[in-house]
């Protein structure tokens, strides 16, 4: 389920799409541009959610293999290494940078 940080992220992510076309040098987006964008926009927060949720694990495996409630986790119980856990966070940051890059079109915001 998402939390309330999951959404302000989404939100920024919407800003920033809309602050990019404004910069452009017509105001009227079309509809599927704007589509487009907000497809780009929810996969990029997907992804960098999904990779901060690898990195809270990552930290908190030592403390999760203690609890009842999380010691069945993919990292906490060994199911996963730290190693991979690392390279699927990288992969996952790595993806987002590339959909906000082709989202942006390459510019700097």
């Amino acid at each position: 389920m998402p939390t309330r940080a999951n959404k302000v992220e989404t939100a920024w992510s919407a800003l920033l799409a809309g602050a990019s076309e404004t910069r452009q040098e017509h105001l009227a987006p079309s509809p599927l541009f704007i589509l487009r964008q907000t497809l780009f926009c929810v996969l990029a927060a997907y992804l960098f959610c999904g990779a901060g949720m690898v990195w809270n694990d990552w930290i908190d495996r030592d403390i999760d293999a203690n609890v009842a409630r999380t010691k069945n986790r993919p990292l906490a119980s060994g199911k996963v290494t730290t190693a991979q856990a690392f390279v699927w966070m990288a992969l996952q940051v790595i993806a987002s940078c590339a959909v906000l890059h082709v989202m942006l079109d390459g510019k700097d915001v």
